[in-house]
């Protein structure tokens, strides 16, 4: 994928997926079967990412400093959850 900067040159431009995963965080941490729905809901059904689809996106995200795991308090389940 060729991914294009910004004008600044400083970071990749946001893909659509991308930029509808950082609103669906903007409520607070969620699960990526969540953000996923989110994003479909949010996009009128134009995104619907596939699980590898998602993931890799929320990979790229957290590696690119936009997003954090969050360690799941220890009286939840085991799952952790995604915020912006």
């Amino acid at each position: 994928m060729n991914r294009v900067t910004d004008d600044a040159g400083l970071r990749p431009a946001l893909t659509d997926l991308a930029f509808h995963i950082l609103i669906a965080l903007g409520n607070g941490p969620a699960h990526g079967y969540a953000i996923g729905k989110d994003v479909e809901e949010q996009s009128g059904g134009r995104l619907d990412p596939s699980t590898g689809t998602l993931y890799q996106a929320l990979h790229r995200l957290k590696e690119e400093g936009l997003i954090a795991l969050v360690e799941p308090p220890e009286s939840s389940d085991e799952r952790g959850s995604i915020s912006s």
